[in-house]
């Protein structure tokens, strides 16, 4: 064999490269670096998705918890249980990522705007519905007294636990509402929303 037959015959594919003695495809070396990115990018992902699942039983257990069902079922049960209409504020005091309600052992419809910022603070807002006669038992003397625009009273009281609640009477229903000081309530934000009802 001629130096010329041995040159072609051990003709270089660079399509091919050794890798500790084995030839491989340049293309399967790319998919394998593909392949194991994918991979790294899924776990990075899976461990997310755990995370947010780890939240969701939280919320799960919360509203268990709490036997709340949603807020528009629970109106709808209070409505049907009293037999006439109420009003619901139309001004809430942020928006809510969760609405709640139950129909209490005291025949009271509460609803729980929640709003959660996927961290570790909530916003809550808790709204009751009661009868009229019931809301007077909620009213003392130390509560201070304001006007609504429509002339009727509402009664702000604040707790000593930073709870600020607000009552009134409503064409023939009570109604309280509440939140914290450190949910950015005071006595402006719930006249606005008493307003709003």
């Amino acid at each position: 064999m001629s130096i010329i037959q041995k040159i072609t015959y051990t003709k270089i594919d660079f399509r091919k490269t050794v890798i500790g003695g084995i030839i491989v495809k340049k293309s399967l070396i790319k998919y394998l670096i593909v392949a194991v990115v994918l991979g790294l990018c899924t776990f990075n992902n899976s461990t997310e998705v755990k995370a947010k699942s780890h939240e969701q039983k939280q919320l799960e257990e919360f509203i268990k918890g709490n036997n709340y069902i949603s807020a528009e079922e629970a109106t709808k049960q209070y409505v049907q249980k009293i037999g006439k209409s109420i009003n619901l504020p139309e001004r809430l005091p942020f928006e809510p990522t969760h609405r709640f309600g139950i129909v209490d052992e005291e025949g009271r419809l509460k609803l729980h705007y929640m709003k959660y910022d996927g961290q570790k603070h909530t916003l809550d807002f808790i709204f009751y519905v009661m009868s009229e006669s019931e809301i007077d038992t909620h009213v003392t003397s130390n509560d201070q007294m304001y006007k609504l625009s429509n002339g009727s009273e509402a009664y702000y009281r604040e707790n000593p636990n930073d709870v600020l609640t607000l009552t009134l009477k409503k064409d023939g229903i009570g109604y309280s509402l509440g939140g914290s000081k450190t949910d950015n309530f005071n006595l402006e934000v719930l006249l606005d929303i008493a307003e709003s009802i």
